[in-house]
């Protein structure tokens, strides 16, 4: 993994030689403000019902009720991730910013 801007990043190695829809991020986020702990995301490109294919955070080691429960709070600490990795997958992967989904 690397830090990029405070998150811990690394790709899939099963995915370092496809194009970038086919790629799989990890994701390791401190949040020192809401939860006090390390998240744990997924970052994948994946084909959304009714809106056809689309970068989404999957939220893992979560049970559902609680993610429920906070499910504002993981969009704020969604979107801090997703502000901090932005310039690096555009410099280094040409990522487009899209509409970006959460799930849990």
């Amino acid at each position: 993994m690397q830090s990029i801007n405070g998150v811990m990043l690394r790709e899939y190695p099963e995915t370092l030689e496809k194009p970038l829809l086919e790629k799989r991020f990890e994701i390791q986020y401190m949040d020192n403000t809401y939860f006090h702990k390390t998240i744990f995301l997924d970052f994948i490109n994946l084909e959304a019902q009714g809106h056809g294919r689309m970068w989404i955070f999957v939220v893992k080691d979560v049970e559902e009720f609680f993610y429920e429960n906070n499910r504002s709070i993981y969009g704020e600490i969604v979107r801090e991730v997703h502000d901090r990795i932005v310039p690096h997958l555009q410099q280094n992967y040409h990522y487009i910013v899209d509409v970006v989904l959460i799930n849990p």
